[in-house]
Order: structure tokens, then C-alpha cells, then sequence
């Protein structure tokens, strides 16, 4: 009869898993899967700002290359003070130079369209984008120190791109 009773015992405690082992896989299973979702919605997120500060930085960029043309730096270069001056620069074809009183004033950038080209520029009436982009410059004797600041919104967060040079006369 003890036999029997040691083969019953071994046959319940072989037929699955206990209540205890099922919540712990189901624990295990649940976290994992919470995780790899997380991640992935981190990601695609992210992927958004990345994709802002590229753009932010070819703006940046452009503003930067509008300062090379020996044209557009000799006419700002006749009317630069002595103190940080703030401006908008946009390109169609010619220059469109505009002072501003302060970095704030430097408005937001609109995607507009000239036949099928499309292009960023500070006129409005076409997309309203996120960026704003202002080119600071300060003379000192025979330099222009020149700083492009594009700068957008992100989920309720301000971000910045820089970029510096200075032009010798």
C-alpha cells in the first residue's frame, strides 16, 4: 500500500506546472513585452527629434553659405555698427537681407513653393514650420564674427543649432 501512495505522489507532482510556476512565466512573459514595446516607442520618438535637428542643421547651413556670397557680405559688412546686430537672410533668386532689433524677432521660417521647387524662407504664406532661424553678426576691426542660431520646437521643448565663422575683410 506504501507503493501505491509513493506512485500517486509521483504522478501529481509530474503532471504541469504548479499555480506558483504559472505566474511567474506569465510575470516574466509580461514584462519582456512591456519592455520591447517601451523601447520601440522610445525609438520612434526619438527618430522625430533626430529628424528636426537635421533639418535644423541644413538651415543652419544654408544661412552660413548666404554669408559667403561676396555680395550679400559686402552689403552687410557697409552696414554693420559696432554692437551684435540680428538678421534674416533668405534666398529666391536674389538676397532678401532684413535687420531685426533682437534675436526674438528673428521670425518663424514657412515652407513656400515657386513652381516645383520648395523652399524655407521668413515670408509666411506657405507651411508654417517649427524653425526660426537668425544670423548674428559682430564687427571687430577687419573681422565679421558671424553666428547662424536655427532654433524649433519639440514636444513643448526648445532646442538650438549653431554654427560660427568669422570673415576677414
Amino acid at each position: 500500500m506504501n507503493k501505491q501512495k509513493n506512485k500517486k505522489k509521483e504522478r501529481v507532482s509530474e503532471k504541469g506546472l504548479t499555480l506558483l510556476e504559472l505566474l511567474a512565466t506569465i510575470a516574466i512573459l509580461v514584462a519582456t513585452v512591456t519592455t520591447v514595446l517601451a523601447l520601440g516607442n522610445r525609438a520612434v520618438s526619438q527618430s522625430g527629434l533626430f529628424s528636426a535637428y537635421t533639418q535644423a542643421s541644413f538651415l543652419a547651413k544654408e544661412g552660413m553659405e548666404l554669408l559667403n556670397d561676396d555680395n550679400i557680405r559686402s552689403e552687410i559688412w557697409d552696414q554693420i555698427g559696432a554692437s551684435k546686430e540680428y538678421w534674416e537672410i533668405d534666398y529666391r533668386g536674389e538676397s532678401e537681407m532684413t535687420k531685426k532689433t533682437s534675436k526674438n524677432d528673428c521670425g518663424d521660417m514657412w515652407i513656400n513653393s515657386s513652381g516645383e521647387k520648395r523652399f524655407y524662407d521668413h515670408e509666411g504664406g506657405g507651411e508654417e514650420t517649427p524653425f526660426s532661424r537668425c544670423i548674428i553678426l559682430e564687427k571687430e576691426d577687419e573681422k565679421l564674427m558671424a553666428e547662424v542660431e536655427v532654433s524649433f520646437n519639440y514636444r513643448n521643448r526648445e532646442y538650438f543649432v549653431n554654427l560660427y565663422r568669422i570673415f576677414y575683410q
